[in-house]
């Protein structure tokens, strides 16, 4: 049985180093496994953010002003919150039907008791998908058929304006952001093209025009590579 399992550990070590080191191996992961890596290492970060420790030590208390452009790449899940905004809509959709509102680009909606997820994608694009107790899209509200708790929706656009309250994420990553960071009581720190990096997060984010701003707590506040914390 040992000299079986000798063997699987040196053919398993044999593909690793080929596909590691040997021309050909980088050839054959680059163009056959390269996609599926990359897959599994994006799947693998998102649940990441889904889990949270039972003690989070949320210490640094901080202030972000950027843009609009700096603001991407992001995702929060939510349960029971309300949320509202603005959006120039690409696309609505309410109890799995799509809805097209005329002579307008742009509709207010806002969404009580909602659970589901809020992203917006590396171009910008905000999508908000989940179900509500009810639905308001330009003073028209949506409310769940007989027999339904809660209507299930999903918003995607550009935002124009929206507040989100009591969000919580393991990490925010932003790469290239600019604007400014107030750290508790520190002077404004300039961002410019920065990689900045937020650990345990929980407050507010609001965008109004093309001005987003982020307040809240977290455990650390990282700024290209080096943890910004306070001395006791």
């Amino acid at each position: 049985m040992q000299w079986k399992v000798l063997l699987a550990l040196v053919i398993v070590v044999g593909i690793t180093g080929f596909l590691l080191f040997s021309k050909k191996g980088v050839e054959f992961k680059e163009k056959y496994l390269g996609k599926y890596l990359t897959t599994i290492g994006s799947y693998l970060r998102g649940i990441t953010g889904k889990f949270t420790p039972t003690s989070v030590n949320r210490t640094l208390e901080f202030k972000i002003t950027t843009s609009q452009e700096s603001f991407k790449d992001v995702y929060f899940d939510f349960k029971e919150k309300p949320f509202e905004g603005t959006l120039k809509y690409d696309s609505v959709s309410i109890g799995g039907q799509s809805i097209s509102i005329k002579d307008n680009d742009e509709i207010d909606f806002r969404v009580e008791s909602m659970s589901g997820d809020v992203s917006i994608n590396e171009n910008g694009k905000m999508t908000v998908s989940g179900s509500s107790l009810s639905v308001e899209l330009n003073d028209i509200i949506f409310v769940p058929r007989a027999g339904e708790e809660k209507v299930e929706f999903q918003l995607s656009g550009m935002p124009v304006s929206y507040s989100l309250s009591d969000v919580e994420n393991y990490e925010m990553s932003f790469t290239g952001i600019s604007g400014s960071l107030r750290l508790s009581d520190w002077s404004p720190l300039k961002l410019d093209e920065d990689d900045l990096n937020i650990v345990y997060f929980k407050g507010e984010i609001s965008q109004e025009d093309d001005s987003v701003r982020i307040s809240g707590m977290a455990e650390k506040v990282r700024l290209n590579g080096v943890d910004l914390s306070l001395k006791k």
